[in-house]
């Protein structure tokens, strides 16, 4: 490896499965410090623990991404662990069988949509990102489709 990310600080939803857990693993064989959150605290400290087995540095905050006031506290959260956020991965997501289920019962999925996350993103990035600073982010939620 060469710990490209090395000094970096990520901060990744969805981090306790799929996209969001994969680059929890690689961000860390790349030398980041990452926050992986979620609403699944087991998945997340299965995460965390493989990461720090692999020598990595990571830490875990457990909320619902669809409520900014559990958004704004994940942010305080990579904040004050690390003091600023340099790369933020938007995977987390919502599984949703549109066979399945009807139009009203997936606000779930709604809730946590690139698109609603993206205009979010462009508001918090003023805060997760100083004025001037290169920082990176990217909106591919994790959800699951229907074959």
């Amino acid at each position: 490896m060469t710990k490209r990310l090395e000094g970096k600080v990520a901060l990744i939803t969805g981090a306790g499965t799929g996209v969001g857990r994969a680059c929890m693993m690689r961000f860390a064989q790349e030398g980041a410090k990452i926050l992986g959150a979620g609403r699944t605290s087991a998945t997340l400290e299965a995460v965390v623990a493989e990461v720090e087995a692999g020598k990595g540095e990571a830490r875990m905050a457990v909320g619902d991404l669809s409520r900014a006031a559990d958004v704004e506290r994940v942010v305080d959260e990579v904040k004050d662990a690390y003091g600023r956020i340099d790369i933020l991965v938007h995977a987390a997501g919502v599984g949703y069988s549109w066979a399945e289920k009807s139009p009203g019962s997936m606000n779930g999925t709604i809730d946590l949509s690139p698109e609603k996350m993206a205009r979010g993103d462009r508001d918090q990035s003023r805060q997760l990102l100083p004025a001037g600073a290169c920082g990176a982010a990217w909106n591919g939620g994790a959800e699951k489709a229907a074959q």
